[in-house]
């Protein structure tokens, strides 16, 4: 049944592409969630107008795959998490989708990082004009603008 969904940005969420991840936030808990490069092609391929695997095969070709990838488990821990909508109709194109990240050495779609923005913001330095600034492994830095 899945297979027959149209997936969607749900109506309370802002996406944008932040240092070529996908950073989301649900609207109304401040909820953040970063995927990771292929994570985020799927996002921005859930336009409410594809189903999962004409998404599949959009991942197929943009990373040169055998075979087209599952993405129905990962669509389904999306909506799961209030991300995305499902309906057996297409939805339409939401108001705005983020560009699609450059096209790297295939990873399958993943969620990265799933946090609440204030708990961020307790634990960074507010050192760069009032907005936090936070230190990330490896040395990177998170700026949310």
């Amino acid at each position: 049944m899945s297979g027959d969904l149209h997936y969607r940005h749900a109506p309370d969420t802002v996406s944008r592409l932040v240092a070529g991840e996908v950073v989301i936030v649900r609207v109304p808990d401040g909820e953040m969630t970063v995927l990771n490069e292929s994570g985020g092609a799927v996002w921005c391929a859930a336009d409410g107008t594809r189903r999962p695997e004409e998404i599949a095969g959009f991942l197929a070709e943009r990373y040169r795959l055998a075979a087209p990838p599952d993405v129905r488990p990962f669509l389904g821990e999306l909506a799961g998490c209030a991300l995305l909508v499902a309906s057996e109709k297409p939805l339409g194109a939401p108001a705005a989708v983020p560009p699609f990240p450059a096209a790297g050495e295939y990873a399958p779609p993943a969620l990265r990082v799933r946090e609440r923005l204030e708990t961020l913001a307790s634990i960074c330095d507010s050192s760069f004009g009032g907005y936090p600034n936070c230190m990330l492994e490896g040395g990177g830095c998170l700026d949310p603008w």
